[in-house]
């Protein structure tokens, strides 16, 4: 056998997943309007506990819905795959969509007529009430014009809510909602009448109570709906598993777990009540989902192997059930119903140990039996993962799904720790949404906070401020009257500065509108350390805040750079080409003439120096800065070496003691990195034995590693610029090819070692 495989899914998840496959996604109502109700009902008293009111009111009255063949309870729509609307943060670009939405080419839903009209009628109140209406006051005319122009656009949370968070999972699983609320009860007993903030805290507190007594009677609900199934159930499997899930729901979340069917439903009904109840945030993400869920797998010792998979595969499942709807211009860039709950594991412990488990592993069969899109699954390396681990993540990509994405510790943990993460908290971090980073259950992240269009900065510079008759940004030089690429830097960081200000001010007005008008209890109450500070994750009382923004549209600027700069280069040769007083330029013995190569690599060091290329190349000290001589000399040896190994038909396994055969294999790995990581790239031991042991650094998939794991020459995937002699053609890359991959297989089934049983920690 060459590898392990997967095992095949049950026939229950087979229909689960064909459910989702065949569903219709639908726009539903009832949560509009409960919402709606209870704004109208809570006219007057403070945000905070509006916000309270509003989830203690769908908590208490949506409607409870058990499907066929679920495991694990909980939704917030009667239809698969189908989302509710969340008026309080914007609406009128719905109602824009009624007719088209349904037709419209990426990501359409279903609108009843019954729908469109209860949803018509819900809007009629929110007209300057949503959050988007609030942040849109504070913003100045200059700042509108800027994201009607296409500068920047900040939509994702000037419509929606904010989300990229990841709760505290653990906690609830441990103390359950009872032990949130005992907290607040406890906070709320210690406040001093005379502090001056004892006002807003009394609310929080209070607000805190009053979501979390409705979650906990939500749980209950489903409880009453699965019993009332139960009764009526004429399958005895059936009827025994509805039992069961009647049992853990009257006991979680309102208590914690015991037992790892217990913390599953708790992990849902997390999941589902922040997801889509309390607000309609994308990248809300479950985080490390082995590390809070395997305690209770080693604890359950009355549960066997196959039902607890199945259990992971049924809250993939669900998690597919999650759905969001955007414009549909934000539909099409996000296309693909993409909700971006990303669920990592793997990686290391806040002590430092490796933190590989057997849910991790149950995690990457799952992927392999349910096949769908949700969640966006993500992995975490570093020096001390396992082999095992590896193999079994080699496997997972070969399926070719797309995932998992791979995270490497020793470049995220210290990047996390220069942002002013702690240690402890940098190794014990997370990915959310797509692919950011952060301190799980301690951060408000703000990712994707907006998007800069560096390109549309670059056009506005080249006209002077204008985009159009408008004159959008400061007046700055006519590129006419440009001399030197100096004076373009010089408009283009001036126009620069301009709209980072205007995106900060937009940013700046969608954060206080957040915190004014749809403050989250229930998500506050389970990030570190609002319960302690009294306050919510939206007025920035989470350890670690951020606003995050992303620029995008470098590339085609400098592109443009470049062929501009060319362009100069190429009239300055040409002048001095025809200048008869320039020696200087004359060709001198030996010496080729200048191409357009030549241009266009003056061209790139001259951008670069004033570009991202001298920035990267600062932040390395002077010793890792990297050598470009010593590289191509590093390259040509390993070549050379390779070659005539090759030509002499030796062996593609390295000798024991050869130096210079592992020079030869290793160091083409090694030096096509690139040059701003190349203060990390891994050395081989032939190179490193010339350096002190203090310097040497060992990574993750380091070359030395990688000859353990795989002992072939394994030809480089770039070859370089080498010349290739007569007749050796491509037919010696097949051969090199077809002696590598073979061994490679043969080699991995020879190593592949069995999945750690149940309850081992490696």
């Amino acid at each position: 056998m060459i590898e392990k495989g997967f095992t095949k899914p049950t026939d229950r998840i087979i229909r689960l997943q064909n459910q989702i496959l065949n569903a219709r996604p639908y726009v539903e109502f009832k949560r509009a309007v409960l919402a709606t109700e209870a704004y109208k009902a809570s006219e007057g008293l403070p945000a905070i506990v509006r916000r309270a009111k509003v989830a203690e009111k769908i908590f208490n009255e949506l409607p409870a819905t058990v499907r066929d063949d679920e495991l694990i309870v909980g939704a917030i729509t009667k239809n698969l795959r189908s989302i509710e609307i969340c008026p309080e943060f914007s609406f009128d670009w719905v109602e824009k969509e009624f007719d088209t939405m349904a037709t419209r080419m990426a990501d359409p839903f279903e609108i009843p007529k019954e729908t469109a009209a209860e949803l018509h009628e819900a809007f009629k109140y929110w007209p300057g009430k949503t959050t988007s209406d609030l942040a849109a006051s504070y913003m100045s005319k200059k700042t509108h014009d800027c994201i009607n122009d296409g500068v920047f656009t900040v939509g994702s949370y000037y419509f929606g809510r904010v989300g990229h968070v990841c709760v505290d999972y653990g906690k609830i699983l441990k103390i359950g909602f009872r032990g949130i609320i005992a907290r607040a009860v406890k906070e709320l007993e210690l406040l001093d009448r005379m502090d001056p903030s004892y006002i807003k805290k009394q609310q929080f507190y209070n607000a805190i109570i009053i979501t979390y007594n409705a979650a906990i009677n939500f749980a209950h609900r489903y409880a009453d709906k699965a019993e009332e199934l139960a009764q009526s159930c004429s399958c005895p499997i059936r009827k025994q598993e509805l039992q069961q899930i009647t049992q853990n729901c009257r006991r979680v979340p309102e208590n914690g777990a015991t037992n790892f069917w217990e913390a599953c439903q708790t992990m849902w009904f997390i999941q589902c009540m922040m997801m889509q109840i309390e607000s309609s945030g994308h990248s809300i993400s479950p985080g490390r989902s082995d590390q809070y869920m395997c305690p209770y797998l080693e604890a359950d010792k009355s549960i066997n192997r196959e039902f607890v998979q199945k259990l992971v595969d049924c809250i993939w499942i669900k998690l597919n059930d999650v759905n969001k709807t955007r414009d549909e211009i934000s539909a099409q860039a996000f296309a693909g119903y993409a909700v971006f709950q990303n669920l990592c594991v793997g990686g290391q412990t806040e002590d430092g140990l490796d933190a590989t488990n057997y849910v991790s592993y149950m995690c990457m069969e799952t992927v392999a039996h349910v096949q769908l899109p949700a969640p966006s699954f993500s992995i975490r390396v570093w020096q001390d993962t396992p082999d095992e681990f590896l193999y079994r993540v080699a496997e997972v990509v070969r399926l070719g799904l797309g995932v998992p994405a791979i995270y490497n510790d020793e470049v995220i943990i210290p990047a996390l720790q220069n942002r002013g993460v702690s240690l402890a908290d940098a190794r014990d971090y997370g990915i959310v949404g797509g692919v950011e980073p952060q301190a799980i259950h301690r951060t408000e992240g703000w990712h994707d906070a907006a998007f800069f269009n560096v390109a549309k900065v670059l056009e506005i510079t080249l006209h002077s401020g204008k985009v159009g008759d408008l004159q959008l940004g400061p007046v700055t030089n006519c590129m006419t009257t440009w001399k030197s690429l100096d004076d373009f830097y010089e408009a283009f960081s001036t126009q620069m500065a301009f709209f980072v200000k205007h995106l900060a001010e937009a940013d700046n007005c969608v954060d206080i509108a957040h915190a004014e008008r749809v403050p989250l209890p229930f998500q506050s109450a389970m990030v570190d350390d609002c319960l302690g500070r009294g306050m919510s994750v939206q007025e920035g009382n989470a350890i670690y805040n951020f606003t995050c923004p992303q620029a995008f549209g470098y590339r085609r600027q400098r592109r443009q750079l470049l062929r501009d700069e060319e362009v100069r280069l190429r009239r300055e040769d040409a002048l001095h080409g025809r200048s008869e007083g320039n020696p200087g330029r004359q060709l001198r013995p030996g010496r080729r003439r200048q191409g357009s190569g030549d241009r266009r690599k003056r061209a790139d060091r001259r951008v670069g120096l004033r570009g991202r290329s001298q920035g990267a190349r600062q932040l390395l000290p002077p010793t890792c800065r990297p050598s470009k001589t010593r590289s191509i000399a590093r390259w040509r040896q390993a070549t050379a070496a390779t070659s005539t190994k090759a030509s002499a038909g030796c062996s593609t396994a390295p000798p024991a003691s050869a130096t210079t055969s592992t020079k030869a294999i290793s160091s083409p790995a090694s030096t096509l990195r690139s040059t701003a990581r190349k203060s990390r790239s891994t050395r081989t031991r032939a190179a490193a034995s010339s350096r002190p042991a203090s310097t040497r650094f060992r990574q993750t998939c380091s070359s030395a590693r990688m000859l353990r794991l795989f002992p072939t020459a394994v030809p480089p995937r770039h070859p370089g610029r080498r010349r290739v002699a007569p007749g050796e053609g491509t037919d010696r890359g097949r051969q090199l090819r077809g002696q590598a991959r073979p061994l490679h297989r043969l080699q991995r089934n020879a190593l592949q070692p069995e999945v750690p049983p149940l309850g081992s920690r490696r």
